[in-house]
């Protein structure tokens, strides 16, 4: 899947369709998939602006805007500027109904989906969750996301194994 999004970015990139979702647990290589995606797209001869986040270190930064509406709105185009945008370990906190953090993960996703720009995401949550862990948004959120994958949803098993804990120890 990785490969073939790579391949065909121009495409895709053009298509109404043009997001990938890597979801499952923590080792099993979906941070490392996003980052090829990013490498490959960098290294082209004319290079892809992408912009990397983790979806943490967006909140966090634009949880100093909270309260200045224009600083927040141009927080907010700064990190959507770029035609590639990877959010990293969405949803990595579940936000509570009506807070800040539900908040800005629909802004985001709802920016990116209207404006039909390259997203990628990676998440630990799986697609059947985010409807329990946002009960308000989340049917609509994973809605938004599904459609723009268009079926390129990479769901890694819960058994999967952490490539982190299978090294041997010296």
């Amino acid at each position: 899947m990785t490969r073939d999004y790579i391949e065909r970015f121009q495409e895709i990139r053009d298509s109404q369709t043009n997001w990938i979702m890597y979801c499952g647990r923590t080792g099993t290589g979906k941070t490392t998939q996003a980052f090829m995606i990013v490498d490959a797209l960098l290294d082209l001869k004319e290079p892809i602006r992408c912009r990397v986040f983790t979806y943490s270190e967006i909140v966090r930064e634009l949880a100093a805007y909270r309260f200045d509406g224009d600083r927040y709105a141009g927080k907010i185009d700064d990190i959507l500027d770029a035609e590639l945008v990877v959010f990293d370990d969405f949803l990595d906190v579940i936000p509570k109904p009506e807070s800040f953090e539900e908040q800005t993960a629909l802004t985001l996703i709802k920016r990116r989906y209207v404006q039909r720009l390259p997203l990628v995401i990676t998440t630990e949550l799986e697609p059947q969750n985010f409807a329990r862990a946002m009960p308000r948004h989340g049917e609509a959120l994973i809605g938004r996301i599904f459609e723009m994958c268009d079926g390129r949803i990479e769901n890694r098993p819960r058994e999967s194994r952490n490539y982190r804990l299978t090294r041997e120890v010296a």
